[in-house]
């Protein structure tokens, strides 16, 4: 199974978090003030955010920084 990177992992948190609080790819990117293709590159982990977009994006979804790069528990106990 190919490792996943960073970029990847985060992209799935923060899509993970956008679909528990019901946001839109199109009203995260304005808030972010970056194009709806800009966030779509981000989440699929082919460019990384930058901190700034981290920082915001965990106080939107009302989580922590550390919440968004997180590793999922299930990968972290195997």
């Amino acid at each position: 199974m190919p490792l996943e990177t960073t970029s990847q992992r985060v992209g799935a948190n923060v899509r993970a978090e956008m679909a528990r609080h019901r946001l839109s790819q199109e009203r995260i990117a304005k808030q972010l003030n970056i194009s709806q293709q800009a966030l779509s590159q981000r989440l699929n982990g082919k460019v990384a955010f930058r901190v700034d977009e981290l920082d915001s994006l965990a106080d939107i979804l009302s989580v922590s920084i550390t919440d968004l790069m997180r590793r999922h528990r299930s990968e972290v106990s195997a």
